[in-house]
């Protein structure tokens, strides 16, 4: 059956605010070879996920493994189809209830005063709210989950989030998966593959007997997760696999969520003072009348209630929710007229572009909690219409929410009511969603693009530089005399003093050479051509064909350079033409070449040249015996990085 209209091949992401927008509830879109529907009209949102639920009960990946192939994921509520979803879901309901909330709400404050006294350290300067968040998110789920102290706050560190960022990786496996079953839909739910890397699944499994070991021994009695965990088992006769599956649910739905959410909290406290005061104020005169915030308590705050929602609102923790039509049914298309959903079919919800649509709230792009007053009829209107769901709606709706808000308050009055939040100059006031992650984590284009052409490739060529001037004594003597002889002359060495150092530029393209920062460049013919084969004979290039120049390989080619494989920066000495003659022969591309060269060069150039200096200025490099002699390029890296690590020993010079 094909998608209503004719089954439009526009991304879901356009068609939302397309044409179709003010027409239909939903249209239908391809995703690949699959055809499916997305929401265009919050009016059919609580039908999908309410009225119809038992219509639309599974999520659509739910077909990607089972708990065979990957028994973390496998048997994660989150995943779960029909009958095995809820009972797994009525397994682990009850560990959420308000009760239990409040029980571990004391281990929430405790780790509060960590989050107190790691602003308190930086001393007024400026502060990643992202990591520092991620921290508290760290050690809230070690505490409250695991029954430990993760010390993320006390030690810089993030033990649990580098095991549980490989819980859903981004390998070429899982994504040459999903592509597979979007060009076959047919293979959907033939073919099973294990997400969760058994590393990982050994990591948290670990985590958890640890954690049950050290419970059973103290015979500590608290009312938290853990503890209804290990009551679970005695009844159910759960595994360890299992219990593991519950805490990696909570991890999931959890710490990324409510970390990047009390970062955007911040952000906009701090980006609206006005905001901020009118919300330490509450904050001040409910500490006055109860002598403090309790958990109870914080629930009858309602400014920090509207903030917290209408943060919950610009960066709702899913960009969308994707269900599956588990019976055929109809929806209506537009008011007078339904449309047949059949079994199989997806149907896309796109919560995000719904809490940022000027159909439903009034200024939409603007952080403003008055518009959940109690007046207005805070949540409540919204969540009525559909739009606003930031934990999703009816009985898949996310099972952490209380504990997740209350984690998140408890954040929020820690810092607020004892500093004052400003928004340095270095962070965005527009940021763009980062469309590889799950959760509206954020970015800005053009600094992204800034580090991907500068971050990894610098820091491999300085890596790189050091390596040969440590295995080089003449060159890294001939260097340091270099950087004397300019320091004497000029009394330091600026950025245009810099570029006139010869032999530093010598030194620096001969390891450009080596390591070109890109193994190949590929080009895709726009327009047909001729290029020649042959001194004699030309070759009809068709458009759409890829070309692909192999810089790292014309770079070490002994056609071209003399002893390739030698690091010899007098190669490109002044006397011999520098880097010239190589370019023009289109023989050293390190940046490649044309309208499409690396924009960034320059700087690029400049913190190298920089680093250079300041360590050889100052200290002797010897490679220690660990470094091999040989490397071998990593095929993993697009830049050539290489296997194993480049260990240096650094002597100071004496003064």
């Amino acid at each position: 059956m094909p998608p209503p209209h004719g089954g439009s091949r526009l991304e879901g992401g356009f068609v939302y605010k397309g044409q179709f927008k003010d027409k239909y509830s939903f249209v239908g879109i391809y995703n690949m070879r699959e055809p499916q529907y997305l929401v265009t009209d919050a009016s059919i949102v609580r039908d999908i996920l309410i009225s119809k639920f038992n219509n639309f009960q599974d999520v659509e990946y739910a077909d990607m493994t089972d708990k065979k192939k990957d028994p973390i994921l496998g048997n994660n509520p989150l995943l779960l189809k029909g009958e095995e979803w809820r009972e797994k879901r009525a397994e682990i309901t009850p560990a959420f209830t308000q009760m239990r909330i409040k029980a571990v709400y004391p281990l929430i404050e405790h780790i509060c005063t960590h989050l107190k006294s790691f602003i308190l350290k930086t001393d007024g300067h400026c502060v990643d709210v992202k990591e520092m968040c991620a921290m508290y998110g760290s050690d809230i789920i070690s505490s409250c989950i695991f029954g430990s102290d993760d010390g993320a706050l006390s030690s810089g560190r993030i033990p649990i989030r580098e095991s549980g960022n490989k819980i859903c990786p981004t390998s070429s496996k899982i994504k040459y998966f999903i592509l597979l079953i979007q060009m076959i839909p047919s293979l959907k739910g033939i073919f099973k593959i294990s997400i969760v890397d058994k590393s990982v699944e050994k990591y948290f499994v670990n985590l958890l007997k640890k954690a049950i070991e050290l419970r059973k021994k103290s015979k500590i009695n608290r009312m938290d997760y853990l503890s209804y965990l290990i009551e679970l088992q005695t009844k159910k006769n759960l595994t360890i696999l299992e219990m593991t599956s519950h805490c990696v649910s909570f991890f999931i739905e959890g710490f990324e969520t409510s970390s990047l959410i009390l970062t955007f909290a911040l952000y906009h406290l701090g980006r609206n003072p006005d905001v901020q005061t009118k919300l330490r104020t509450e904050i001040e005169e409910t500490i006055a009348k109860h002598g403090s915030i309790s958990f109870e308590v914080a629930q009858e705050m309602p400014y920090l209630e509207q903030v917290l929602m209408e943060t919950l609102r610009l960066y709702s923790p899913g960009v969308y929710l994707r269900k599956t039509c588990t019976e055929s049914c109809e929806l209506p298309l537009t008011p007078t007229k339904m449309m047949p959903i059949e079994k199989g079919y997806n149907i896309i919800i796109p919560s995000y572009s719904i809490n940022r649509d000027s159909r439903y709230f009034e200024d939409p792009e603007k952080f403003n909690p008055d518009r959940f007053s109690p007046e207005k009829g805070g949540t409540k209107i919204y969540g009525d219409k559909g739009i606003f769901l930031p934990f999703g709606d009816g009985p898949r709706k996310c099972m952490g929410m209380n504990f997740g808000k209350a984690q998140l308050k408890a954040g929020i009055i820690a810092v607020i009511e004892e500093f004052e939040i400003e928004v340095d100059n270095k962070t965005p006031k527009e940021f763009v969603l980062n469309p590889k992650e799950i959760c509206p984590g954020i970015m800005t284009s053009h600094c992204v693009s800034f580090f991907i052409e500068g971050f990894e490739t610098s820091s491999l060529i300085l890596t790189f530089a050091l390596y040969h001037l440590g295995r080089n004594p003449d060159v890294q003597t001939k260097l340091r005399t270099e950087i004397e002889e300019t320091i004497a002359k000029h009394g330091s060495i600026s950025f245009e003093v810099a570029q006139e150092m010869p032999y530093l530029e010598q030194v620096l393209m001969e390891t450009l050479r080596l390591y070109s920062p890109g193994v190949y460049l590929r080009k895709t013919c726009t327009e047909s051509c001729e290029l020649p084969l042959t001194p004699t004979k030309m070759m009809p290039i068709e458009k759409g064909y890829n070309i692909i120049i192999p810089s790292y390989s014309i770079n070490r080619d002994s056609r071209y350079f003399e002893d390739p494989e030698k690091f010899n920066p007098d190669r490109f000495s002044p006397e011999k033409g520098g880097t010239k003659i190589y370019g023009d022969k289109g023989i050293f591309l390190p940046f490649g070449d044309g309208p499409r060269k690396c924009m960034g060069m320059n700087f690029g150039k400049a913190q190298l040249k920089a680093g250079i200096i300041a360590v050889i200025e100052e200290f002797e490099i010897e490679v220690d015996n660990k470094t091999p002699k040989e490397f071998v390029l990593n095929p993993k890296e697009i830049c050539p990085g290489v296997v194993g690590k480049i260990w240096l020993r650094f002597k100071k010079i004496k003064g």
